[in-house]
């Protein structure tokens, strides 16, 4: 039930997977991102976008 809570809050609907991470992992040992350097990648399907009142009714859920 809160797992499924959490997939509905965040925006691109669904709970991240070790497949998500390591996509992003492989993309990033590809040649094609040799110039990617000093850079935070956030790989939390937009929940960190979230604004204090999205969590205050997440947490009222």
């Amino acid at each position: 039930m809160a797992e499924e809570r959490l997939s509905e809050a965040t925006p691109v609907k669904k709970i991240g997977s070790l497949e998500d991470i390591s996509r992003t992992v492989s993309m990033l040992a590809q040649p094609d991102s040799s110039f990617v350097t000093g850079t935070l990648i956030v790989v939390d399907g937009d929940f960190s976008l979230m604004n204090e009142m999205d969590r205050v009714m997440l947490d009222a859920l």
